[in-house]
């Protein structure tokens, strides 16, 4: 089985699962590509550049969030936590918009452990303020 095959849309099965915001879903999928060696391309984006860690944010689910996180620590993969999608949304910006502190915190914590630097200074597509405005406000 082809774990990263797409459809139409050019979503992976994961991006599927978490757009139905299925945590069990989600949770069979990552312990089955373990089971069977296979690697999940947990930066795989579709059709907009939406990829599984900014649609774990608009989804403002932090148990799948986690998954993906965890599943990328230990398989030595290196998420891209700061790419924008078509709409000009990174996965900080939605945590910050939805005022999701554990998921921002989260994404902070990811960032530092992996020597990513969080554009926090650029501006979003919701009206242009600057993320860590955001945050404080």
């Amino acid at each position: 089985m082809d774990i990263n095959v797409k459809n139409k849309n050019g979503n992976i099965l994961l991006f599927i699962t978490i757009f139905n915001n299925n945590f069990d879903i989600v949770k069979l999928l990552l312990d089955y590509s373990e089971k069977h060696n296979l690697i999940v391309n947990v930066n795989e984006k579709d059709l907009y550049r939406n990829y599984p860690v900014l649609l774990s944010a608009n989804k403002n689910n932090v148990d799948i969030m986690k998954l993906i996180l965890d599943y990328a620590d230990k398989h030595s993969l290196k998420l891209k936590i700061n790419d924008k999608n078509n709409n000009d949304d990174s996965p900080i910006n939605v945590a910050i918009n939805n005022n999701n502190q554990e998921m921002v915190q989260l994404l902070l914590d990811y960032s530092k452990e992996h020597d990513i630097l969080i554009n926090i200074d650029e501006k979003d597509n919701n009206g242009g303020s600057f993320p860590i405005l955001e945050a404080y406000q």
